[in-house]
């Protein structure tokens, strides 16, 4: 099963990033860390895909947000914070199919450490 994120930046009068970073605790594998993202593909102006398997997440819970930057050491947190999107409440619920409201960090600093949650179950065992 494959599941396709459409993202939709609102930037307002600031200009749409070239980038977005889908980052978190999985399927990325290292844990947070503000050096590792994986790149959403721009299809257009502030619209971004990013697909990726059920299979690629452990079951349980995952924790992710986005940034349009990624720092270059592993102990720059200001530089992928700068770029950061993140939900108004920590351990959001994601909503796939419904608008979600990302606010950028840099404006809502105490937001910093707030993600977006999904729950993914176990995967069936094929016989």
């Amino acid at each position: 099963m494959t599941l396709a994120v459409m993202l939709t930046a609102l930037c307002g009068n600031a200009a749409t990033p070239e980038q977005l970073y889908i980052i978190g605790s999985q399927p990325l594998g290292a844990g947070w860390e503000p050096t590792i993202g994986n790149e959403c593909e721009r299809i257009a102006d502030g619209k971004f895909t990013y697909s990726l398997s059920t299979n690629d997440f452990a079951p349980g819970e995952c924790y992710f947000g986005f940034t349009t930057t990624l720092a270059s050491e592993p102990s720059d947190w200001d530089t992928m914070n700068a770029g950061r999107l993140s939900p108004a409440d920590n351990n959001t619920e994601f909503s796939f199919g419904q608008k979600v409201e990302m606010l950028k960090v840099s404006e809502n600093p105490d937001m910093k450490d707030n993600s977006w949650k999904v729950t993914l179950p176990p995967t069936p065992l094929m016989t």
